[in-house]
């Protein structure tokens, strides 16, 4: 505990009154002299001389000094005295004795040493030599006194002082000490409830180390080799060490804290015992309320197994309208069975009529073929007799007529062919029918832009021919980049020639030219012409008519994803790069004489008869099988139609007969349910009184639970309390303080 000086101003007063009182006695006891143990007050002082002083008034006097206390009565008792009643008794009898010390002062002024004794004597007793006066009796009396009230207004701060170390563990006596003689010790009494002190002088710093007996615990420093700045050294500092204890407000607090613990371990006994009344009362309001519950839900079962055998209010309307519903739907079911019969016949109908149209056009088509059919065989004797050379190049042209067919199905122009490069292709024909070694042609010295080669094993006899020209065209579809030559946008002529090969095999040739720079749109890329393309190009034509003059037909060609068209990436787009425009179309003017049969543009005329008709074939074909599926969608929902009629009539003829069976019985149903009602109605109150006495239960249980949580936070306040009552006990640390003053 750390007080500060204005607060310790009663004990610094005490412990310079007895310093005081000891200086006063003018003797100077052996340095040997023994010590009593006291628990109320010990001073020790340090002093620049070598002799020490005892306050014990049985202790043997100095030559000269003057006993300023008068001798103690025999038969008095002052064991029971506090510290602060010894005090004030002896400054008293003190008091008492100024006049015969000045007196005896004043008398043996003349020995210089007896006047240092005698200023030293009342400086010790709070006086300054040099500053006295007389009070009204005519006795000196000092101008200034050391008191508890001045001790402070000596110059002393009001810093906080630290507490004082037990005086039973203080310092012992040692050469150079002046210790005043404790008080004699106090008959032992029981200290109620001890607390345990930790070692220590109340500082925070450990207590110190017991000394060794026949040793003093605090030696002298040795002479001429003093520790400068420890306090209490009288060879430094020369100060006095007071220690006093205050038993009385010791004991004072220490009876006022068994009061408050006493009171606190009261309330939370007290506390305690309304917490289990407060438990008792929860547990049996919870007991009660669960019965009501329990009893409730019984109640309510029973009310609920009533509720459900009551007879039905409304049964016999619920019939009368379920008769009157069913008889709704088996009349719409027989109305949904004359709609499907009507669709069946519909559909007949109109499969009867896609039937006969499909008929006429095919019995169409099949005079088409016919006729084309005798065209052709008139065709194939003009064919027979051209020679071997005239005969592939008109199957050369009936293969151009088919490349040309798939770049106008793909959104190409079509290429212009010429003599000239038909003549180049088939001298590269028959090089790879000659050596058979299957390979490009030199695009140097042809001056070609690209070119495909073909080789398949086929017939060129007039029977076949036609479709040697496919599979031809064919493999060269079936190959990205021969497909991809057939459909290049830039290419606007081309040369195409065949050779038949001793091994059976027809080799083809079919190079691709571009007959001007080929630029693109706001760019500098540019697509060279072929190097080959002559300034003039006589006999260019547009391949048309051999596939007829072969006896073929055009190809179905598709859309080919492969190779899209980008037209409008070039300058001029399509119509820039189609250089038909004003160029005859035919065939090869050295098998132009085909040209001139009559039969030639009949049998065009008859292919485009022929599509027409196929078209309508397809068409009537088509409309045969929507109706034709049509008439099983009707006749099957004419089906189910009927099996919906007969479970609805079927369904309608039992809701009557119960409709008829519940009205007879109607009276006495109702009877029944009159009587059923009148013990739901008795149940509902039972049922009702038990759910009011539930609520209510259940409502006490609620505020016992909460009147226990409140009695619980009272014992938990009460329980706190004492514990910090009993932690407050005062010991005699608290109640010890040690100060060091000046000697002099």
């Amino acid at each position: 505990m750390t007080l500060t000086r204005k607060k310790l101003g009663p004990v610094l007063g005490l412990g310079l009154s007895l310093s005081l009182l000891a200086a006063c006695s003018g003797g100077s006891a052996s340095n040997d002299a023994a010590q009593s143990p006291s628990s109320s007050v010990t001073a020790s002082a340090d002093s620049s001389s070598s002799s020490s002083t005892s306050t014990d008034d049985t202790e043997d006097r100095l030559p000269g000094s003057v006993d300023s206390s008068p001798a103690p009565s025999e038969d008095e008792d002052h064991s029971g005295e506090s510290l602060a009643q010894q005090w004030a008794r002896k400054r008293n009898r003190a008091s008492g004795q100024d006049s015969n010390v000045n007196a005896e002062s004043d008398a043996s002024s003349d020995s210089s040493g007896r006047r240092r004794a005698q200023g030293d004597s009342e400086l010790s007793a709070g006086r300054t030599p040099e500053n006295t006066r007389e009070n009204g009796s005519g006795q000196q009396r000092p101008a200034f006194e050391v008191t508890p009230d001045t001790a402070l207004a000596h110059g002393e701060s009001d810093a906080p002082i630290p507490p004082a170390q037990d005086p039973s563990n203080g310092p012992g006596p040692f050469p150079g000490n002046v210790v005043a003689q404790p008080a004699e010790p106090k008959p032992a009494q029981p200290k109620p409830h001890p607390t345990p002190e930790k070692p220590g002088d109340g500082t925070g710093k450990p207590a110190p180390k017991p000394h060794k007996p026949g040793k003093p615990s605090n030696p002298a420093p040795e002479p001429g080799n003093p520790k400068p700045g420890k306090p209490g050294n009288s060879h430094n500092s020369g100060t006095v060490t007071i220690a006093a204890f205050d038993e009385e407000g010791y004991n004072s607090a220490l009876a006022s804290w068994k009061r408050d613990r006493d009171d606190a371990r009261s309330e939370a006994e007290r506390s305690n015992r309304a917490l289990d009344d407060a438990r008792r009362t929860v547990e049996a309001a919870r007991d009660k309320a669960d019965a009501s519950q329990r009893r409730y839900e019984e109640e309510k079962a029973k009310l609920d197994e009533l509720v459900a055998a009551m007879p039905g209010t409304g049964d016999l309307a619920q019939k009368r309208d379920l008769a009157a519903k069913l008889k709704v739907e088996a009349e719409k079911a027989a109305a949904d069975v004359e709609t499907a019969e009507k669709k069946v016949t519909d559909a007949e109908k109109k499969k009867q009529d896609a039937d006969r149209k499909l008929e006429q056009a095919t019995k169409q088509l099949e005079v088409l073929s016919d006729k084309r059919d005798n065209i052709a065989i008139q065709s194939n004797l003009e064919f027979a007799q051209l020679n071997s050379e005239d005969q592939l190049r008109a199957l050369s042209d009936a293969l151009a007529e088919r490349v040309n067919d798939y770049r106008v199905k793909n959104g190409r122009n079509e290429l212009v062919y010429a003599p000239v490069f038909n003549d180049k292709a088939a001298g590269w024909s028959t090089t790879m029918a000659t050596s058979t070694d299957f390979t490009h042609s030199n695009r140097d010295e042809e001056g070609y832009s690209s070119e495909n080669i073909v080789a398949a094993t086929c017939s060129t006899e007039m029977e076949t021919v036609d479709e040697c020209a496919d599979a031809l065209f064919e493999q060269w579809q079936k190959s990205d980049d021969q497909n991809k030559n057939m459909l290049d946008e830039t290419f606007s002529h081309a040369g195409m020639g065949l050779a038949k090969g001793d091994d059976g095999q027809v080799y083809g040739t079919n190079m691709f030219f571009i007959k001007d720079d080929v630029h693109e749109a706001n760019s500098t890329t540019v697509v060279p012409k072929s190097k080959g393309m002559p300034e003039n190009l006589d006999g260019e034509y547009v391949p048309e008519g051999a596939i007829a003059v072969t006896g073929g037909t055009k190809l179905a060609h598709t859309v080919d994803d492969r190779n899209t068209a980008a037209y409008d990436k070039w300058e001029g787009g399509k119509d820039g790069l189609d250089y038909t425009k004003g160029v005859r179309r035919g065939v090869d003017e050295r098998i132009s004489k085909l040209e001139e049969a009559p039969r030639v543009d009949e049998l065009k005329n008859l292919d485009s008869d022929i599509s027409e008709a196929q078209a309508k074939v397809d068409a009537a074909q088509a409309e045969a099988d929507q109706s034709n599926q049509d008439l099983e969608d009707a006749k099957r929902a004419k089906g189910d139609a009927d099996i919906r009629k007969t479970e609805s009539e079927d369904a309608s003829s039992k809701a009557q007969a119960d409709l008829a069976e519940a009205e007879a019985a109607a009276p006495e149903a109702e009877t029944a349910r009159k009587q059923q009602q009148a013990k739901v109605d008795n149940q509902s109150k039972i049922v009702g009184e038990a759910e009011s006495n539930a609520a209510r239960d259940n409502k006490a249980a609620s505020d016992a639970e909460n009147e226990l949580n409140e009695a619980q936070a009272k014992a938990d306040d009460a329980k706190a309390e004492q514990q910090r009552v009993e932690a407050q006990e005062p010991t005699k640390k608290d109640y010890t303080t040690t100060i060091e003053v000046p000697a002099e």
